[in-house]
């Protein structure tokens, strides 16, 4: 796994556990950024959404652990500075990289073959539902809330990978080149 940073920010934290059980391994709370100490995690990293060292601790990571055959990455930016190092070291077949955004760079390195598998988030319909949600709080007092209570819009996700998986909202890659940004 490659995060954002140590300093456990909020969407790293979310993004981090999300990954986590969504792979089936509990987590203690949702502002917790968990050590992991299940034998599938060899290890985690942070590349600071930057290219450079993205690829920096994603070939420590292959140094330390030469057997990894998935990596994590927060974003896509760091999906491509971790894929840099997997390809340097010679390992792009045996290595799947999944990520997060849905971008138009992250679906088209799914086309190559580049990328396995990237969640696509939405901006505009996040900017649409934020000012629909401004509008009803400053007209009513309202704010949205989420299943656990707290103020929050969901703008939705959905899987993009060339092999959609049945019972997870998933598009394949033309239609998420049609949605990405």
């Amino acid at each position: 796994m490659i995060d954002v940073s140590a300093d456990h920010i909020t969407v790293d934290v979310q993004r981090h556990n999300g990954f986590l059980k969504g792979f089936g391994i509990a987590v203690k709370g949702p502002k917790t950024w968990e050590e992991v100490s299940d034998p599938r995690i060899v290890a985690v990293g942070v590349g600071h959404i930057a290219l450079d060292e993205s690829r920096s601790t994603m070939e420590n990571l292959l140094q330390a652990n030469p057997d990894i055959n998935l990596v994590y990455t927060v974003n896509e930016t760091t999906a491509f500075g971790a894929i840099q190092a997997i390809k340097a070291a010679g390992l792009s077949e045996q290595i799947t990289v999944v990520s997060i955004d849905g971008s138009c760079a992250g679906i088209d390195a799914l086309k190559s073959g580049m990328l396995h598998a990237t969640v696509q988030q939405f901006p505009k319909r996040m900017a649409e539902l934020g000012v629909v949600a401004l509008v009803d709080y400053v007209k009513n007092g309202k704010k949205p809330t989420n299943a656990g209570g707290k103020a929050a819009t969901d703008a939705g996700t959905v899987l993009i990978t060339s092999d959609t998986q049945a019972g997870i909202a998933s598009i394949d890659v033309a239609e998420g080149q049609e949605a990405c940004f």
